[in-house]
């Protein structure tokens, strides 16, 4: 960065701006992010931790959803961790339906302090073809959703927006249910990502949040997946498998640089656990208050190695709550495999000089 003039107020940086799903086994990881003031007075700072609540499971009865042609069911189709999501679509066509505008409703939970609440998402809706080609713009789509909160146990409910804002917009179509150029969530199905809703300015509050999906009269996709949605809250003990290092707060003047460190400790966790917390940074710039998801996982590591002439691959190294792995083992030109070691002991078969894969 290069900054020029005066600055009333403190300039946060924060790098890197998320961080990996941690996939780990039995080795302990470490990882630091850096804080960083660019500009103008003293950055004063404080990290903290918001700690995942009980996770709502779709089996929850609080849950509720409504709308017209409501379209939210249970499915296993697609899965963040194995667990059951809620869906808005048919889990047969995986389709969501024409005229489709239908609400999932969370719950009722208390915000705790420095509140958050996180879930992941799958979507796939309409794109706006057109848009790109006639006027040179590729973030509109026909279909999408919102994100909405009540504080009024469901009477009424406004747009709230995750903290990564609403990346896409809504065409103008008088077939749809939201207002023309609407903010919202939308893709091509790029795969799970994770969302969070910063909810410290609810601290205190029962409310009930809302995933509202839209879409028009015309062309269909597959829809929108939900899972894992969980309120967290600086308010519970931090986990034993999270060790802070270092400083976590401080005073940084300009252009000075702090690390934020802390260790990942698989050892505290059961194999096949999954577990989350969120890193709330404090200070006195008020342009900037950054939230950062951290979704450890404990599994097994797969480790390969080929002795003699031949290769030894994986389609995947590591192995969670059943995922399975394809390895493909290939002696070179005039080799053979001659035995299969797993975990120290010979894998039963029979290998000659005729086994070459």
């Amino acid at each position: 960065y290069s900054l020029i003039g005066d600055y009333e107020t403190p300039w946060l940086s924060l790098t890197p701006e998320s961080l990996p799903l941690l996939e780990l086994s039995n080795a302990a990881t470490n990882l630091a992010l850096t804080l960083s003031n660019l500009a103008g007075p003293d950055l004063v700072w404080t990290a903290r931790l918001a700690v995942a609540q009980s996770v709502f499971s779709p089996t929850n009865t609080g849950w509720s959803h409504s709308g017209v042609n409501d379209a939210w069911c249970v499915t296993t189709n697609r899965t963040w961790n194995g667990n059951s999501v809620w869906y808005c679509g048919n889990p047969l066509t995986r389709a969501y339906p024409n005229g489709c505008h239908a609400m999932l409703d969370t719950p009722p939970f208390r915000v705790g302090t420095a509140g958050a609440l996180m879930w992941h998402q799958w979507i796939r809706t309409e794109y706006d073809i057109d848009s790109l080609y006639y006027d040179n713009l590729d973030n509109y789509y026909w279909d999408g959703a919102v994100i909405r909160i009540s504080t009024d146990g469901g009477s009424t409910f406004s747009l709230i927006t995750p903290t990564s804002g609403y990346p896409f917009l809504i065409t103008p179509n008088p077939d749809s249910p939201f207002p023309p150029d609407q903010p919202c969530l939308a893709g091509d199905g790029d795969g799970w990502q994770t969302l969070l809703l910063d909810l410290s300015a609810y601290a205190g509050q029962d409310v009930i949040v809302r995933f509202e999906f839209g879409s028009d009269l015309y062309v269909t996709d597959e829809g929108w997946y939900i899972a894992d949605v969980t309120p967290l809250s600086a308010d519970l003990p931090t986990p034993a498998w999270l060790i802070p290092v270092g400083a976590w707060g401080g005073i940084l003047p300009d252009l000075w640089s702090a690390p934020l460190a802390f260790t990942i400790d698989p050892a505290q966790l059961a194999f096949d656990d999954e577990v989350a917390a969120c890193l709330r940074i404090d200070s006195n710039d008020p342009s900037a208050a950054p939230l950062i998801p951290i979704i450890a996982r404990r599994g097994h590591r797969l480790h390969l190695s080929a002795h003699g002439p031949g290769t030894a691959s994986a389609d995947r190294t590591f192995l969670f709550r059943g995922s399975q792995a394809t390895v493909n083992l290939q002696a070179d030109t005039g080799a053979y495999l001659y035995s299969i070691i797993l975990n120290g002991v010979p894998y039963p078969g029979v290998y000659d000089y005729a086994t070459r894969s």
